[in-house]
């Protein structure tokens, strides 16, 4: 029992000292963003107002026949003139190939619309890689089916490419909620952690440009050999290459104003298994990038290698413990008669949630007081995302021979299931 205390309050306090630091550090972003919006530092108004390179977006696709007609047509009515979609179907075995060669049949806008067709299932990274290859654009944005976007995002996007420094450029991803409590709970997790993106950006130590929307130049992506299709988190794993060979001055960054709407995971089901790749794939490409992993190599940041990578390693072991520590503080509270620590817990909770609510620039008022109202009754139901994440580490942790060996592994997977509203 001691050292279980001992070690739940380490991480507790390491938890808490981080947290600080990204609560600062996300509103020193935000102070940041506004004032380089009026005085740009390193690149001028005009400079970004007048770069304009053409953009590939690149839409992995495997049985998508519910959502990618609908993503082509919003992706045709983009106001951003200089850009190419390329559907990189993954052997799919449903519609999705016929549904992409009429769209493009009965096309009659101005975007460039192309179909590469793999002979083979290889996964995400293999269907983007091939994409790849077939793309002519000088930004690469790697989209998925069921995403939106605004028609004047990309505008944005090359915004920041228009700083020569500047390699990735990981989106803020927004979940359409669709109604049910699932999807509240997918909704307020995002709207949580991408938060931390901002002091990420702030410290230089981005190390995810991950999810829908993740956009590349395209020079530094093949400079670096493109996605490993072996991996499950293909995007993950790029990002940590990069950092890996690029260093600190490898320019991975997060634009809060690049905004990308998705929607949720439909049934828990698709959620257990969508946080199980997640889970594997993100401890796969750290220990295919381990030497990352406490660097003292000079190009690397020394917060990234020594805290912020050590500590997210640190926090996906803990979750083995976190059934034990759940049903051990169950047993004192109610033993002792002394619920404050659930109490805590929930105020945290709530505390969190309300900071990323109001601080969050793309929520109207109305919705951000909904939210405010609704969260502090999504508590309990945050342990149903506690149980999705420690089941993911112990399937991960059962299978870690095959983690650690990409020879016995490959990153060929069956696309989450989409919604029905992804159609819509």
């Amino acid at each position: 029992m001691t050292y279980l205390m001992i070690l739940f309050t380490v991480s507790v306090m390491l938890g808490t000292a981080l947290g600080m630091l990204m609560l600062i550090g996300s509103s020193l972003y935000d102070i940041e963003m506004l004032s380089e919006k009026k005085n740009p530092k390193r690149i001028s108004k005009n400079k970004r107002k007048h770069y304009r390179p053409l953009v590939s977006i690149i839409i992995p696709a495997f049985n998508e026949e519910v959502a990618i007609e609908n993503c082509l047509r919003t992706l045709s009515k983009s106001r951003y003139k200089n850009l190419e979609i390329i559907v990189s179907d993954d052997k799919s075995t449903d519609k999705t190939r016929e549904i992409v060669r009429k769209f493009i049949k009965d096309y009659s806008g101005q975007k460039k619309i192309f179909l590469v067709a793999k002979r083979k299932n290889g996964g995400r990274g293999s269907a983007i890689n091939s994409g790849l290859r077939r793309a002519s654009g000088e930004i690469v944005i790697a989209y998925d089916a069921d995403c939106q976007m605004n028609p004047y995002m990309i505008h944005r996007l090359v915004e920041h490419f228009a700083d020569p420094g500047v390699s990735a450029v990981a989106a803020n991803i927004k979940i359409n909620e669709d109604g049910t409590i699932l999807g509240l709970m997918q909704k307020l997790e995002y709207l949580v952690s991408f938060r931390s993106k901002k002091f990420n950006t702030l410290v230089n130590s981005e190390v995810i440009i991950g999810g829908a929307g993740a956009s590349y130049r395209a020079s530094v992506l093949k400079k670096v050999g493109g996605f490993d299709d072996r991996m499950k988190t293909e995007d993950i794993e790029l990002s940590m290459r990069m950092t890996k060979k690029l260093g600190k001055a490898g320019g991975l960054k997060y634009a809060s104003d690049y905004v990308i709407y998705t929607e949720p995971v439909p049934t828990y089901k698709s959620l257990f298994k969508q946080r199980y790749r997640w889970k594997y794939g993100s401890l796969q490409a750290q220990f295919f990038n381990k030497s990352l992993f406490f660097s003292i190599d000079k190009k690397q940041n020394p917060f990234l290698t020594w805290i912020k990578m050590p500590y997210s390693l640190w926090s996906e072991f803990m979750l083995i413990l976190e059934p034990i520590f759940l049903v051990t503080f169950t047993y004192l509270a109610v033993t002792g008669n002394n619920p404050i620590l659930f109490i805590g817990a929930a105020s945290a909770f709530s505390l969190i949630t309300w900071l990323a609510i109001w601080s969050d620039e793309h929520l109207s008022k109305k919705e951000q007081l909904r939210l405010t109202i609704l969260s502090p009754t999504m508590y309990l139901t945050s342990f149903i995302m506690s149980a999705v994440q420690v089941t993911a580490m112990y399937r991960s942790f059962v299978n870690i021979k095959n983690l650690t060996n990409p020879k016995k592994d490959d990153g060929a997977y069956t696309t989450t299931e989409r919604s029905a509203r992804a159609a819509a």
